[in-house]
């Protein structure tokens, strides 16, 4: 019994042994799988690879800061923005006067002009500042400037920069020079008298009036004031049947009086 079994394992292992099969040595050979490297990466290959070497900080990713700072627009030109700054006061007959020239939108242009609003014509108006005279004319009864109004906001005209308060300067003083009492005036006789009275007219300038008198009840067929230029000489007033005349001088320019044709 016992020598049957051992035949038979025998025999599978025989039978297992003519089952394996040889392999020629010249049929051999190794394979293998490609290992990933440290190569580069080549250019434009992303990778998340970390960067060998470089600093590790904490600090957050973040984006550029936002304000809530508004946005404005760039200032407006500020040659559009000039305000003329007129004479504090004007001189009894005379008037200041500002036109705007220039369309709207554009840098300003100003036509500034003063001038005398009654008949009397002066030695000169000039518009001034208070360190500049930016125009001045002679025997004329108004002067006028044309100013420009510059980037920075304020005018100018020709060399005159950064334009502020405005003055009208009129030399019309001689008219207001003359002086009664300097004329050869005539010597009262009985019962009448000679009275002279200054006052200012409407154009500024001085004027006199000049009276002839009685002083007692009597009434003359003609009562006069007569005035002469050298040889010329003329009634400035007269009065019939009365007792009394009266004529009004006017002081001119050149500091010498006038009335009617005298």
């Amino acid at each position: 019994m016992n020598f049957i079994f051992l035949l038979t394992l025998f025999s599978l292992n025989s039978l297992i042994e003519t089952c394996v099969r040889t392999i020629p040595p010249e049929e051999v050979y190794i394979t293998s799988t490609e290992l990933p490297t440290d190569k580069p990466n080549e250019p434009g290959e992303v990778t998340d690879a970390p960067v060998p070497n470089a600093p590790v900080t904490d600090a957050p990713v973040t984006d550029a800061p936002v304000t809530d700072a508004p946005i404005t627009d760039a200032p407006n030109n500020q040659c559009t923005m000039c305000m003329v700054t007129p004479p504090t006061s004007n001189p009894t007959g005379t008037d200041f006067t500002s036109v705007e020239q220039a369309a709207a939108g554009d840098c300003k242009k100003t036509l500034v002009t003063c001038k005398r609003t009654d008949d009397q014509t002066c030695k000169k108006v000039s518009i001034q500042t208070s360190t500049s005279v930016l125009i001045e004319e002679a025997d004329t009864k108004e002067a006028s400037a044309l100013l420009q109004c510059q980037n920075d906001g304020t005018y100018s005209f020709g060399t005159v920069t950064n334009i502020g308060q405005l003055s009208c300067v009129y030399d019309c003083a001689s008219c207001s020079t003359c002086d009664i009492s300097k004329l050869t005036l005539p010597m009262p006789v009985a019962d009448t008298n000679f009275l002279t009275s200054d006052f200012t007219g409407v154009d500024g300038c001085k004027q006199t009036s000049v009276t002839c008198e009685r002083t007692d009840d009597q009434k003359c067929m003609t009562v006069a004031v007569v005035g002469s230029n050298g040889p010329v000489s003329d009634d400035l007033a007269s009065t019939t049947n009365d007792n009394t005349a009266t004529a009004i001088l006017t002081c001119q320019a050149d500091g010498t009086y006038s009335s009617g044709p005298v």
